[in-house]
């Protein structure tokens, strides 16, 4: 990732967008706008239905 990656933009490098998952850096969420500062990140797919 550029040094000015957000975790959007890690998001969207592995086919996902924000509604579709959220990251977590050290159990907690990120926002998608904030720049990547993390050496390990999870994502977790969000799902949803009824």
């Amino acid at each position: 990732m550029d040094e000015d990656a957000t975790y959007g933009d890690l998001l969207a490098a592995v086919g996902l967008s924000k509604q579709e998952a959220s990251v977590l850096v050290e159990g907690s969420p990120v926002p998608a706008d904030r720049l990547v500062n993390a050496e390990s990140v999870r994502v977790l797919r969000l799902i949803k239905g009824g």
